[in-house]
């Protein structure tokens, strides 16, 4: 797929909705996710449910910059400098979402789970 092999060659990728989010996953790279508005569960309860399951293993310094950065990203305030926050951590990051990737490998047909 286009959308795919796009998402492979970035070395960071941003995202909005919830079928790009999986893919981005998928890509094995650090993601960033726009996560569009919903009026029956606010955003930050959904990206607060996966950064605590995405951050679990992640360095405490490189998961509250993570987090920081999503925050920024999705709220339009701060971006800039949480950026810099975010993408100091690239060598974890990268290696975080290889880990993650190969993680949702093991279980096979995720539409199962």
């Amino acid at each position: 797929m286009p959308t795919d092999r796009l998402l492979w060659a970035c070395d960071c990728n941003f995202v909005r909705g919830e079928d790009s989010f999986v893919r981005a996953q998928w890509a094995a790279k650090p993601f960033v996710w726009h996560i569009y508005p919903r009026r029956t569960s606010p955003p930050e309860k959904n990206a607060g449910l996966y950064e605590t399951v995405y951050c679990a293993e992640l360095p405490m310094d490189a998961a509250a910059e993570l987090r920081a950065f999503w925050e920024a990203w999705n709220h339009g305030h701060g971006a800039g400098e949480a950026w810099q926050g975010f993408w100091r951590h690239r060598v974890t990051l990268e290696g975080h979402a290889r880990r993650w990737a190969d993680r949702l490998l093991q279980h096979g047909d995720l539409a199962l789970i």
